[in-house]
């Protein structure tokens, strides 16, 4: 006779078995070792390793673009991470939009989010979150606490390929310097250098670049190169570590794509910034210059105000700048904003609004002081009630936890009076006009008021301008000089290439008016639906970009001042089965202050042949025939 109830036992005690092998694979009480973290399109890998220290590498279609790198950071002397042990791996993909300033119109947030649990022989916890996109990934370190603490220094490494070549810039102040070019073997130690370097890998590889976003209550971080191909996280402006009650870092961001498109159309330091906390449909970017109608003493010059309002009406320039003179119009601030509010209501009858400049001194510095809330308050309110449109701040210059957090505060008081913001000699861009659209732009950039380098023209796009826009203050007509090594046809490329949300140009309307490339200037855009960076574009020698608004498309060439170019751009980006007017500037060779002026018709299997001087450039804008 046979026994059910042993048979039943039996089958009973191998399910069980199945079940706790089963639970081994998925919820091992083991400690984790090695975790592989990908993007959604599975092509670019983060492999961690925690067996004798904490470290992570970083691949792109099989090739390592970041080699074997410590992570880590020390936190009231204590290296957190090195004897924490990983207990649990959570996992989530995101999948978002929303409306972008940047390259284009709308951006896409979609990566794959690892959330790594840590813990020590007490209990205590420790986490890094990983977010991973097709064309990046970002690292944070999160402490799980709000206590204050002592941020000592961290341990976060991005080692690479010592043949790489490395574009980077040392000036930590405000970054205004000519970029340096380098071999990662050829490296000094110790070179510290501004966030956002960018490294081409030998053998076409393809490009990373190294930033960080959404500072909060944190230091900013540089760059040290350690040696031995290794770059390593520096808070440049507090070497013996700071105290913060924040919970967690800031994002370490590692750009990585195989092509120069894909680098360059990136929202990442905006995605991992919060959203918007209100409505800010207010905001409106667009071009702008100096004010040119008004003398020392602030009274307007007629005449002089309304010819260049008046052109600025025809070149469609929405702003005007008046720099920090205006508070020497009266020594009684009061008296100041007078003649400011007389300018901005002769601005508004033009339908121009104005902008008005006010430095943000040392945060131990008395009086006028950006970093007092209540200070800062009423000078918002007054500019406000003077009928001012926005304000170019000035001089923050560190990047200490109270200096990153005022480019935060300055943004929100400013919001809740409807005011927009630009910042001059500023830290990097870290995509906090995500949450403050009002900031429209920052300098952090050597540009045209030290004269034009066309070389140092070619790399910003590729290492400054990868988080965001820079006030690089593009064309001059009048004084010969500002050209620098380039051409006019190469100055109308930067106002393409070099983005910016205000796009201010060092020229009076009425110069730019009177000029053979109005209408040019009075087409071109502060803002963009899309952007393609052309296979002919190479790091600081050219760029070639094509940029769409509505139903525009602008082609802008910019050539090295290296040597004379000729190219061919198919055409191939614009609309099937349609014939397009275009109005194009190219190369004078005959005198480089002239541009030659054509106007031709095209369609999408057209090639355009372009011969660039040295230090030249193309503009062409191509318009739908109806």
């Amino acid at each position: 006779m046979i026994d059910t109830k042993k048979i039943k036992l039996k089958i009973f005690s191998i399910i069980l078995l199945l079940i706790l092998a089963s639970c081994k694979n998925i919820d091992s009480p083991k400690n984790i070792d090695s975790i592989e973290l990908a993007s959604p399109d599975k092509k670019l890998v983060v492999s961690i390793n925690n067996v004798d220290s904490l470290t992570y590498k970083l691949s792109l279609n099989g090739d390592v673009f970041i080699e074997k790198s410590e992570l880590g950071i020390s936190i009231d002397e204590n290296d957190v991470y090195s004897n924490m042990e990983i207990k649990s791996v959570e996992k989530k993909s995101n999948n978002y939009s929303y409306p972008s300033m940047e390259n284009s119109d709308v951006a896409y947030d979609v990566n794959n989010e690892y959330t790594i649990r840590f813990e020590d022989e007490n209990g205590t916890n420790y986490d890094i979150v990983w977010k991973i996109w097709d064309n990046a990934a970002a690292y944070q370190y999160v402490f799980n606490n709000s206590k204050e603490k002592r941020i000592d220094y961290e341990d976060s490494e991005f080692k690479l390929d010592p043949n790489s070549t490395v574009y980077y810039n040392t000036e930590l102040l405000d970054m205004q310097e000519i970029y340096q070019v380098s071999k990662v073997s050829d490296m000094k130690e110790n070179t510290i250098m501004a966030a956002l370097p960018t490294f081409k890998l030998p053998n076409d590889q393809g490009y990373v670049c190294i930033g960080e976003a959404n500072l909060k209550d944190y230091s900013g971080m540089a760059l040290k190169y350690m040696g031995n191909n290794t770059f390593k996280s520096h808070y440049w402006n507090t070497i013996n570590g700071f105290d913060t009650s924040i919970n967690k870092s800031p994002w370490r961001i590692i750009f990585a794509a195989d092509n120069l498109n894909d680098l360059v159309n990136n929202t990442i330091a905006q995605n991992l910034n919060d959203e918007p906390g209100e409505d800010f449909t207010w905001v409106e970017t667009g071009k702008a210059t100096w004010f040119h109608g008004a003398d020392k003493e602030g009274k307007i010059i007629e005449d002089e105000a309304i010819k260049n309002l008046e052109a600025a009406q025809r070149l469609d320039i929405r702003y005007m700048v008046i720099g920090n003179n205006w508070r020497n119009w009266s020594e009684d601030e009061n008296t100041a904003f007078e003649k400011v509010a007389k300018i901005a209501e002769l601005c508004e009858k033009y339908g121009v609004g104005l902008f008005i400049g006010n430095d943000v001194p040392d945060m131990d510095l008395s009086g006028d002081n950006m970093y007092d809330p209540d200070i800062r308050r009423d000078f918002l309110k007054k500019a406000k009630n003077a009928g001012v449109s926005g304000i170019k701040f000035g001089h923050i210059q560190t990047e200490t936890p109270q200096a990153i957090n005022v480019y935060r505060e300055i943004s929100e008081d400013a919001a809740n009076e409807k005011l927009l913001v630009i910042f001059h000699n500023s830290n990097k861009p870290t995509g906090l006009n995500r949450t403050y659209p009002n900031f429209l732009t920052q300098e952090g950039v050597k540009g045209m008021q030290y004269n034009l380098s066309t070389t140092n023209a070619n790399i910003i796009p590729y290492t400054r301008l990868i988080t965001g826009g820079a006030d690089f203050t593009p064309l001059n007509l009048a004084n010969s000089t500002r050209m620098g090594d380039g051409t006019l046809s190469h100055m109308l490329a930067n106002t393409v290439i070099i983005r910016s949300n205000l796009l201010t140009f060092m020229e009076t309307p009425y110069n730019i008016d009177n000029s053979e490339v109005n209408e040019f200037i009075s087409k071109v855009h502060s803002s963009w639906d899309e952007t393609i960076v052309l296979n002919q574009s190479e790091i600081g020698e050219l760029s070639a970009f094509v940029r769409k608004k509505d139903n525009q498309y602008f082609l802008a060439i910019q050539n090295s001042n290296t040597k004379d170019k000729k190219i061919e751009i198919k055409l191939d980006f614009l609309d099937e089965n349609k014939k397009y007017k275009s109005l194009e500037f190219r190369d004078d060779f005959d005198d480089k202050s002239n541009a030659i002026k054509n106007e031709n018709e095209y369609q999408k299997n057209d090639i355009i042949e372009v011969e660039l001087l040295s230090g030249g450039g193309f503009v062409s804008i191509f318009e739908e025939v109806e």
